[in-house]
């Protein structure tokens, strides 16, 4: 059966077997997804002029899964790009809590905590996605929410939407998660689809009320050890806790089982049934090409997360803002299309070293622990230091070569 999409792609390869350009495009810029790395690059590209769609399956707000931690090199980054601060975001009413103190713990020993001088910031996904999208709003990006895209044709830079629009770009951005409809576009012998799968991880969830557990957590508490390869995670807010573990799927047992384990450890006196969600976590197989043609990865599509605490907001928000300096400079010449080796060497440059250096640390971190039990984790901890460990997960320092100096200086 023939659809506007076969029709849209006929006459393309008619127009081009004739010798001349297809139409116009629809857009400069199509960005699929509208979360944290959508919103961010669709605003950033509205500001120069560039005619850009954003398009998303939901309608916001929408509830989002995640820990919703906020580093300080995230918070650089929006004083950098929207001109706030973490007094504006508060005054906005973004920010559901600020803590200075962490814990790193197993299940049965604590491997460090304290206080430290940068603010771990923790933010509702649901509130803080709504407010970039609101922010691309208002310097007029067009948005499409609650239409799923269903194709995307890499060869002709076009989507085809559930709706039934067929949409072109020049370049169409994919920020649509760790299940991405737009990465699934490339060609398999560059998404090695085998290696993608082996390190994403799973994720399972819950928030619970303050009153229904017994100790109070003042602060973010991560777990190691309490599954291999991968962490668990307490993260307060000012009503509620939320609690998960996320591990490789080929390593680990049954993740219900081990999230109760959590909460029987910090006192979880149940008063409601809880709900129990889950979700895939890029963890360890970031794309070091994530672009092909005309088509661009950002955040989880490209698989941008740490590989060892899992931290993905940043970095989604960060390759949105790498993109979007990229596109300005391909639209803005007349040469062939480049866009996609220029955005892989300002990535290159940045995040993917980083993220490489982090999965190496990763790598000695869950080793050490499954030769020799968590006392080697605290011995490595040690060895780094509180303040320098802390610097690490802030971005104040690199995870290559522990050197001074954020990842943001690189690009």
């Amino acid at each position: 059966m023939w659809t506007s999409f076969h029709f849209y792609i006929l006459a393309h390869s008619f127009s081009h077997s004739l010798g001349f350009n297809a139409e116009k495009k629809d857009y400069d810029v199509i960005i699929v997804g509208c979360g944290p790395a959508g919103a961010t690059a669709s605003y950033l590209l509205q500001l120069q002029g560039i005619n850009v769609l954003a398009i998303d399956k939901e309608t916001f707000p929408r509830s989002k899964l995640c820990g919703g931690l906020l580093t300080v090199k995230t918070l650089n980054l929006m004083r950098r790009v929207y001109g706030d601060t973490l007094a504006t975001l508060q005054e906005k009413k973004i920010i559901e809590y600020i803590s200075y103190s962490y814990e790193l713990r197993t299940l049965h020993l604590l491997l460090k905590a304290g206080n430290t001088k940068f603010p771990s910031v923790i933010v509702d996904r649901l509130v803080y996605d709504n407010y970039l999208l609101e922010r691309a709003k208002r310097v007029g990006v067009k948005v499409l929410e609650g239409d799923r895209v269903l194709k995307v044709d890499r060869l002709n830079s076009c989507i085809v939407t559930a709706s039934g629009k067929t949409l072109s770009a020049n370049i169409i951005v994919g920020a649509d998660g760790a299940n991405s409809i737009v990465r699934k576009a490339f060609p398999e012998e560059q998404l090695n689809s085998r290696a993608w799968r082996k390190n994403l991880a799973l994720g399972v969830e819950v928030s619970i009320p303050r009153e229904e557990v017994l100790d109070f957590i003042s602060g973010p508490v991560v777990y190691f050890g309490v599954v291999k390869w991968g962490y668990g995670w307490v993260f307060p807010n000012q009503e509620n806790l939320i609690i998960g573990v996320g591990c490789l799927n080929p390593k680990n047992n049954d993740l219900n089982e081990l999230l109760d384990k959590i909460l029987s450890l910090i006192g979880y006196k149940p008063k409601t049934t809880y709900k129990l969600l889950g979700h895939p976590i890029p963890y360890g197989n970031f794309l070091k090409k994530p672009a092909c043609d005309s088509l661009l990865l950002l955040g989880d599509a490209a698989g941008l997360v740490d590989p060892l605490m899992g931290e993905g907001i940043y970095y989604a928000q960060r390759s949105a803002e790498i993109a979007a300096i990229c596109i300005k400079e391909h639209l803005n010449t007349e040469t062939e299309n480049v866009i996609a080796t220029k955005y892989e060497q300002a990535l290159k440059s940045s995040v993917i070293l980083e993220l490489g250096a982090i999965n190496k640390f990763r790598r000695l971190i869950f080793t050490m622990n499954d030769m020799f039990g968590p006392v080697s984790l605290k011995l490595i901890l040690d060895i780094i230091g509180t303040q320098r460990f802390s610097e690490l997960v802030h971005g104040i320092r690199s995870y290559h070569w522990l050197k001074k100096g954020g990842i943001d200086e690189k690009y």
